[in-house]
C-alpha cells in the first residue's frame, strides 16, 4: 500500500521540493495511522496530503495565465484549491487585466466535478450555440463566444483536455479571443 501511494504523489510531478516533502511526510503519517488502525487519522493525513497537492496544482496553474496584450496591466495572478467538501472541489487560477475603462478575467478551472458534468455542453456546438453564443475554433477545441456589442462585454468559453478555460470581461470580441488563445495550453496535462 506504502508504495502504491507513494507512486501516486511521485506521478504527479512536483516542483515544489517544500510541498513534495510535506506531501511525503504526511503519506508517510497516513501510512503509520493506518497501520495503526487509526483510520480517522490516516484519512486526515490523506486529505492534507491531497490539499497540499491541490495547492501546488493552482500554483502551475497561474503560471500558465497569459502575459498582458500590448498597453494592458495585469494584477498578480491568484489561485484556490478547494476539496471534494466544498463546492464538489476543485483548482482554479485566475488574473485580471485592464486597459483604461476595459476589464478582463481569464480564469482555469480543474478537477471540479462541476466542470466535468459540464463538458458535454460545452463540447457540443448546438448546445453552445442554444444560448445565444457562436462557436469558434481556439487551440484546436470548440470555444462558445458570447458577445454583447451594444454593452462591448463578453465571454469565451473552451474546454481543453479536462481544463474549463473562461474569459470574460468589458473589452472587444477580439481582444477576449486574443486573451484565450494567449494562454499556454501545451502545459496543460
Amino acid at each position: 500500500m506504502r508504495k502504491m501511494i507513494i507512486a501516486c504523489v511521485a506521478t504527479l510531478g512536483f516542483s515544489g521540493a517544500i510541498y513534495a516533502d510535506e506531501v511525503k511526510d504526511a503519506v508517510d503519517d497516513a501510512i503509520k495511522a493506518y497501520d495503526g488502525k487509526d483510520y480517522g487519522q490516516a484519512i486526515q493525513m490523506l486529505d492534507y496530503a491531497a490539499q497540499l497537492i491541490r495547492q501546488q496544482k493552482g500554483g502551475v496553474l497561474e503560471g500558465l495565465l497569459p502575459a498582458p496584450l500590448d498597453g494592458w496591466e495585469a494584477d498578480k495572478a491568484s489561485s484556490q484549491a478547494a476539496g471534494s467538501a466544498m463546492f464538489g472541489g476543485g483548482v482554479t487560477a485566475e488574473r485580471r487585466y485592464k486597459s483604461g475603462a476595459k476589464k478582463v478575467t481569464v480564469s482555469l478551472i480543474t478537477d471540479s466535478p462541476m466542470v466535468q458534468s459540464m463538458l458535454a455542453l460545452y463540447r457540443n456546438p448546438m448546445f453552445a450555440t442554444s444560448g445565444g453564443g457562436k462557436v469558434k475554433r481556439i487551440h484546436g477545441e470548440t470555444a462558445i463566444v458570447k458577445y454583447e456589442e451594444e454593452r462591448s462585454e463578453g465571454e469565451v468559453t473552451v474546454v481543453i483536455k479536462d481544463v474549463l478555460l473562461s474569459v470574460k470581461g468589458k473589452a472587444s470580441e477580439d481582444e477576449l479571443i486574443a486573451y484565450a488563445e494567449r494562454v499556454d495550453v501545451s502545459k496543460f496535462k
